[in-house]
């Protein structure tokens, strides 16, 4: 979390309310803008079982076998380097960003070359990629990738020359590990090397596997080290090796991949499990197996699409998904490969950011909801910096935002609330905060082409910043919301029945909150709110359900810090409800806090999510399901101003 704009604390609770309104609205200082980008639609969802899947590309790599790839989380791409056409090596640099491949040009660059090692240091949040056979033969240099540029490095000290050797992190610390290779003057290795940060030291176990070349190596998400296979003469291994920071040992798994050298492997953040897919058979055929060590033992990965056979592939875990990604190597004919596959997994949850031509720009407090009946994603509203509220209308569809012109609107309105009725199978939109500074009692409706205002014979007192969801069992449920006539915050549940609104009575509730979150749990087939601003308070951090005793309160054993702003939708596929962002104040009191973490809400308690990428902090975002298991998120609040990005959570199967 980081910090942004200052918040008044002298007024009252109501009244600093409004002072953040105010200043959203563009009447106060003003924030910084965003900026848009270009179109992308948005990565189709599925439960499938894991399957590879061919990822398609406008631009990629040649083929080629013995490249190297590695992932840079810094900027959240794989880097691929080198390798062979089968005529000569090659030396150029390949960025893929999750959905294109870009050639890169930086200043310096290593020599050609094939058979490299390479992979992430975190002391010094840099690539280390070292050896290789070059056109003249073996190479002993050591380079780092520095997210844009090669640096050769001059260790004080250096393993001997070699291809085909292994690198893998290992530990909390995940210092990097070499082991073997082949060297064209000694034949196989089997020596042990570690690097520091500045230069590598050589290990001398007590024990240690056998020289190899192209033995499979890496580490799962606790550092632990596993070395699988390899080939030595004419020898091809099916051994299991663990290195515990000191010495190897040798393990004995109920169940074994068939021996196999230059296999691809990687940590595979869906199968929570170290991978090892393909490789060379003792025969000299190339593989299509895949295996997953978990619980240790190896276990074979059943896949819906199983492997393309390869060996020689360049292996590496998507930063922007978590999922294996394997690129080129050589298959049943000459000629090398120069496809790219990764292993979808449904389990694995994601952020990804999605380019759009254009969007709803800088805003904050606008009205959304999900159509069921249209797939889209409507947003009306909210304030705009210089202008105020606004009364535009923006849809999302299909990874595109398209700007509206309904023939009649609401007025103006920041911090309305809206819905999906399913009653009426429309979209209702309640309240707001009006120019000048007053809250509307209006109720609206969207027919799927223009905005209708309503007349109900009962209606809640206008407020900002209340809280509306869908509730199958008992209809749209309104909740809170700060009023200027008269001035305070509601404790009043409200339910549409499709033409009036009616007052639920409820024995207890949440009390004077505004600028909480509420969305439907599957599960628990109840609501769920979440945090908001109390008066005299603050931010809360209090966790509500409403089902048909009304609101009750949650104790949850873990749960997000008190944050008022948050974003909540439901997740469909996960039967849940996920909870992002949102804001608080500093220990001082004087900055407000954003946070970018991702809750789930599974019925008893809140689990964060461990992502490799996320939005930014932010608060007040656009957070709604799009109907196939994906949630979308727009814009929003963080330190410096506005957001404008939009993201897609979800899990990436087949196209």
């Amino acid at each position: 979390m980081s910090g942004g704009a200052a918040f008044a604390h002298r007024r009252p609770f109501w009244l600093r309310c409004l002072y953040v309104t105010v200043a959203a609205c563009g009447l106060g200082p003003a924030l910084l803008a965003g900026t848009a980008g270009t179109a992308a639609a948005s990565p189709r969802l599925s439960t499938a079982t894991p399957s590879w899947v061919q990822v398609a590309a406008a631009s990629t790599p040649p083929a080629a076998f013995g490249a190297v790839s590695f992932a840079d989380p810094v900027t959240g791409q794989t880097v691929l380097f080198g390798g062979s056409n089968g005529r000569t090596e090659l030396s150029a640099t390949w960025i893929w960003n999750g959905a294109t491949w870009a050639q890169a040009h930086p200043a310096t660059s290593p020599p050609a070359r094939q058979g490299a090692v390479a992979a992430w240091d975190p002391a010094t949040s840099t690539a280390i990629m070292f050896g290789g056979l070059g056109r003249s033969g073996d190479l002993a240099d050591t380079w780092s990738w520095t997210g844009d540029n090669w640096v050769q490095l001059h260790p004080a000290a250096s393993p001997p020359a070699r291809t085909a050797a292994s690198l893998a992190s290992y530990g909390p610390e995940h210092r990097l590990l070499l082991f073997g290779g082949f060297q064209a003057d000694h034949g196989d290795l089997g020596d042990t090397w570690e690097w520091n940060g500045t230069t590598w030291a050589e290990r001398r176990p007590s024990s240690s596997p056998s020289p190899r070349q192209g033995a499979a190596m890496t580490s799962g998400a606790a550092g632990n080290l596993v070395l699988f296979g390899g080939l030595r003469g004419a020898a091809t291994y099916d051994d299991t090796w663990s290195w515990s920071g000191e010495a190897w040992a040798r393990l004995q798994p109920a169940a074994s991949p068939p021996g196999r050298s230059y296999a691809a492997a990687g940590y595979s953040q869906g199968s929570g499990a170290i991978v090892v897919a393909g490789g060379r058979s003792a025969a000299g055929a190339p593989l299509s197996d895949t295996w997953k060590w978990v619980n240790s033992s190896w276990q074979a990965l059943a896949a819906g699409t199983p492997f393309p056979a390869r060996y020689y592939a360049a292996a590496s875990p998507d930063p922007a998904t978590g999922q294996l990604l394997v690129i080129g190597g050589h298959g049943t004919g000459p000629a090398p490969l120069g496809d790219q596959w990764r292993l979808a997994d449904p389990t694995v949850p994601f952020w990804r950011r999605v380019r759009t031509a254009v969007n709803p720009g800088d805003r904050f407090g606008p009205a959304t909801a999900a159509d069921p009946q249209t797939g889209q994603v409507v947003l009306f509203g909210g304030a705009v910096p210089g202008v105020g509220p606004t009364n535009d209308t923006w849809v999302y569809h299909s990874g595109t935002w398209q700007h509206l012109n309904p023939p009649t609107s609401p007025p103006a309105l920041a911090f309305a609330t809206m819905a999906y009725d399913p009653a009426t199978r429309q979209l209702i939109l309640f309240g707001g905060l009006a120019i000048p500074l007053a809250t509307s009692g209006e109720t609206w409706t969207w027919t799927g082409t223009t905005w209708r205002k309503l007349s109900p014979a009962q209606s809640p007192p206008g407020s900002a910043g209340a809280v509306m969801a869908d509730d199958p069992a008992r209809g749209l449920i309104l909740y809170g919301g700060l009023g200027t006539t008269p001035v305070g915050v509601s404790t009043t549940t409200w339910r549409w029945t499709g033409s009036t609104w009616a007052v639920v009575p409820s024995l207890l509730n949440p009390g004077p909150v505004v600028a909480a979150g509420m969305a439907y749990e599957p599960v628990g087939q109840q609501l769920v709110l979440f945090g908001g601003a109390a008066e005299s308070i603050g931010p809360v951090d209090g966790t509500w359900t409403f089902g048909s005793p009304g609101w009750l309160p949650a104790f949850p054993r873990d749960k997000p810090v008190a944050h008022a702003q948050v974003s909540m939708a439901t997740d469909e596929a996960d039967h849940a409800v996920m909870l992002f962002g949102g804001s608080t104040t500093s220990d001082l009191g004087s900055q407000v806090v954003y946070s970018d973490a991702t809750w789930l809400w599974s019925g008893q308690n809140w689990r964060q999510l461990s992502l490799l990428e996320s939005p930014s902090a932010r608060s007040g975002a656009v957070l709604q399901p799009l109907g196939d298991g994906s949630i979308l998120l727009f814009g929003g609040s963080g330190p410096g101003g506005f957001r404008t990005d939009t993201w897609t959570y979800g899990r990436i199967a087949a196209p």
